[in-house]
């Protein structure tokens, strides 16, 4: 076997070693890898070959288990806990962007801002992108100090006469970037089961306002509802209660209406184009916190 071969396979090694500890501490991936290293240049020096020595040390994963036995189990919750939360905190971020360029698509297109209002825009833009290329251990502190200077700037531009802005443009954006600070921030304390719960049901209240609010509107014939709206209602209230419930399936229809909803007034908005908005606002901010807090299936990697 030539040397290149033989790094390969060493190499090949160390990285299946490291994704089998992703889950614990930086500093026990760190000081495993670096035994195995050690080992293997100790095994060189006396005169056996690479492949033999990673046969002396078993299987990688097998490897990586004997290291995790030796862990407090509340130490790998911890860092599994922090690693969840800079996810989290990345996509959020990540969608409060999104929503942010649609914001000053909004602003100063579909609204009375026009050009000056959407230069403006470009500001919390700025701010959200940010969060986006700083290093993972900054991610969660920024969330934070992210939802804080879009909130003051959606503050003090609505009180200048001359941006033309208004604070419930910047409502959706907002509720996005508010969210991708709290979810972050509780993910990397842990959610009990209970708490889990009540955030569940509170977010299945949530989406189940505007059906409520519509259907006691039709109720009292402040507008007429048809059949079909009353059928929408109905599954409106349904898809809530699967919420509530802690349905995945239905926390990821709700952001993906939320995201279709704030699509729509660049298409047909009319005289529901603010509805149209608050409401996809609305729904995205509940729905995506709740399907990026939920526990992926395979191993997530931080960004």
């Amino acid at each position: 076997m030539n040397a290149r071969t033989q790094a390969g396979q060493f190499e090949t090694y160390l990285r299946s070693l490291g994704d089998a500890l992703s889950d614990a501490p930086a500093a026990l991936r760190n000081a495993a890898i670096d035994d195995v290293r050690a080992h293997v240049v100790e095994a060189q020096d006396s005169g056996r070959s690479v492949a033999e020595a990673l046969a002396g040390l078993g299987d990688p994963e097998v490897l990586a288990s004997q290291y995790l036995a030796e862990l407090d189990p509340a130490t790998v919750g911890a860092d599994t806990s922090r690693r969840r939360a800079e996810r989290a905190a990345w996509l959020l971020q990540a969608a409060g962007l999104a929503v942010a360029i649609l914001t000053a698509a909004f602003s100063g297109f579909l609204m009375r801002g026009g050009g000056q209002a959407a230069l403006l825009s470009l500001i919390p833009i700025a701010i959200v992108a940010l969060g986006l290329v700083l290093p993972a251990k900054y991610r969660l502190a920024y969330a934070w100090a992210s939802a804080a200077a879009v909130t003051a700037f959606a503050a003090i531009v609505i009180v200048i006469p001359a941006a033309l802005l208004s604070v419930v443009e910047y409502l959706p954006l907002l509720l996005v970037v508010w969210g991708a600070a709290v979810t972050p921030w509780r993910l990397s304390r842990g959610i009990g089961p209970r708490e889990a719960r009540v955030w569940r049901w509170v977010g299945a209240a949530v989406v189940a306002l505007p059906a409520v609010w519509m259907g006691v509107a039709g109720l009292i014939s402040t507008f007429g509802l048809d059949w079909t709206a009353w059928v929408v209602l109905a599954v409106l209230l349904a898809v809530a209660v699967w919420c509530g419930l802690g349905s995945r399936v239905a926390v990821s229809a709700v952001a993906l209406a939320g995201a279709v909803l704030l699509s729509m007034p660049f298409f047909d908005g009319g005289f529901l184009t603010l509805l149209w908005w608050w409401v996809g606002g609305l729904f995205l901010a509940v729905g995506l916190p709740a399907v990026v807090a939920g526990r992926p299936r395979e191993s997530s990697a931080v960004r």
